[in-house]
């Protein structure tokens, strides 16, 4: 099957539901309507043998209705052949059905997609944060301003280094153990965390103040850690 074999077929059978169809390199994106897509996707997989997931991937498209795009890339591995479905979700609405019972690898692809962009699916069998920490109060890949929250506020890196330093002897990565002690359930009760923490230091980043802000209670305490390579 080539991919003009799998185009005619879907638009022989889809014809109506395809909303628009582009063309780039050799590759087709069909757009459609979000609730077409459970049934596109399964005829896609089962009659085209669409048998791989690359990708989900979402855009914010800040200022336009609807807000949200979403875009699956599909690959044939028996036929060699590339497919993009594109929707559009509604701000208000924020979700679309889920095709991880289609995709197993699709699971974590829509985790992801909710964790940055907030956007929910319908039937996931486990939609929780997979990136970011439950609890966290925003989604990182949404555009435009952030609604402020009192309980974090930003903090001069001067400031939080004079206050407290913990100093690593670190010739690899940032100690998965102390981190850990940060955020252990014991500790979430108490502390909500809000931390930036790179998996790795290489020499250049010789010490590197990596702050992290914990809001206790009503009260703020900055922290601070120094790595040294």
């Amino acid at each position: 099957m080539t991919t003009e074999e799998a185009v005619a077929s879907l638009e022989k059978l889809f014809g109506e539901k395809i909303q628009n169809k582009t063309e780039f390199r050799g590759e087709t994106s069909f757009t459609i309507a979000a609730g077409d897509l459970h049934e596109i996707a399964k005829f896609c997989r089962d009659e085209l043998s669409f048998d791989y997931l690359l990708d989900i991937t979402s855009i914010d498209n800040f200022g336009e209705d609807p807000r949200f795009e979403i875009v699956y890339h599909l690959y044939s591995m028996p036929h060699g052949v590339h497919l993009r479905l594109k929707l559009r979700v509604l701000e208000e609405l924020g979700a679309v059905d889920t095709i991880s019972d289609i995709w197993p690898t699709a699971n974590w692809h829509e985790r992801e997609a909710y964790d940055m962009m907030g956007i929910k699916f319908t039937g996931h069998p486990d939609l929780r944060r997979i990136l970011m920490w439950d609890g966290y109060p925003f989604f990182p890949l949404r555009k435009g301003k952030a609604a402020p929250s009192s309980r974090f506020r930003a903090v001069p890196a001067q400031r939080i280094v004079s206050r407290v330093r913990i100093r690593l002897n670190c010739r690899a990565s940032v100690s998965d153990a102390t981190f850990a002690a940060i955020t252990q359930p014991r500790l979430a009760e108490r502390f909500q965390v809000c931390a930036w923490r790179p998996s790795r230091l290489g020499a250049r980043f010789r010490r590197a103040a990596l702050p992290v802000c914990v809001p206790l209670l009503d009260k703020r305490f900055e922290y601070a850690t120094s790595i040294e390579a």
